[in-house]
C-alpha cells in the first residue's frame, strides 16, 4: 500500500452526509494521485460524481467479507480493523493488504481511545507512508450521519459506536492538520 501513497497527493474520502452539502468536490477529489474510500462508500455504483468523484484507488473495509462483497471495485483492497481478521478472506480470498495491527494499536494509544475508527487508523497509516500531501473530504466526526445509512431503524436513530469521535477530531486537528501538507476540506 505504501507505494500508492509515498510521495503522492492523496484524497481520503469519508462517508459523512455533510459531503453532499455546499461545494461539489468531485473533480478535486479525482485530481489526486491516489483516492482512498471506506466501506460502502467505495462502491462505484453508489458514487455521486459531482460531490464524491468517481476514482477509487484504495478501498478500505472494516468488515471485509461483508462489505467488499457488496462493493464492485477493482481497487486495492485493505482490511483496516483489528477485529474479524479470522473471517476475512474466507469467501473472497484475502485482501490486498492488512492494516498492521501494531499501527492500529499505536494510534489508539496516541489518541487515547479504546477503539479507533477505520478513518483514524487509515489516516495514521497514510501519514507514516510519507505522502506529498493529503486532503480529507467527508469527515465530520459524526456531526452528520453516514450518507448510505437509511432511516430503516426509525427517524433519529443513532447507531451506537464504540469510537470517541471528539477525541479523534481533536487528534486530527492537533496532529495531522498541523502539517502544512494536510488539509481538511469541508
Amino acid at each position: 500500500m505504501k507505494e500508492l501513497i509515498e510521495g503522492k497527493s492523496v484524497a481520503v474520502v469519508g462517508n459523512a452526509e455533510s459531503l453532499f452539502g455546499g461545494d461539489q468536490h468531485g473533480e478535486k477529489i479525482d485530481s489526486h494521485d491516489t483516492v482512498c474510500r471506506f466501506n460502502i462508500g467505495a462502491d462505484e455504483s453508489k458514487l455521486n460524481e459531482k460531490y464524491q468523484g468517481l476514482k477509487t484507488d484504495i478501498a478500505l473495509f472494516n468488515v471485509y467479507n461483508y462489505l467488499a462483497d457488496r462493493c464492485r471495485t477493482d481497487s486495492y483492497i485493505v482490511h483496516v480493523s483489528n477485529k474479524d481478521r479470522h473471517l476475512a478472506g474466507r469467501e473472497l480470498g484475502p485482501p490486498d493488504f492488512w492494516m498492521p495491527i501494531e499501527s492500529n494499536n499505536e494510534i489508539a494509544k496516541l489518541c487515547d481511545v479504546e477503539r479507533p475508527s477505520s478513518g483514524l487508523m487509515a489516516l495514521h497509516y497514510i501519514s507514516k507512508c510519507k505522502p506529498k500531501n493529503v486532503a480529507i473530504f467527508g469527515f465530520d466526526f459524526k456531526a452528520t450521519k453516514t450518507y448510505y445509512h437509511d432511516d430503516r431503524h426509525g427517524p433519529g436513530f443513532i447507531r451506537r459506536r464504540p469510537h470517541d469521535y471528539d477525541k479523534e477530531k481533536r487528534y486530527v486537528l492537533d496532529v495531522f492538520l498541523k502539517n502544512e501538507n494536510w488539509a481538511w476540506v469541508k
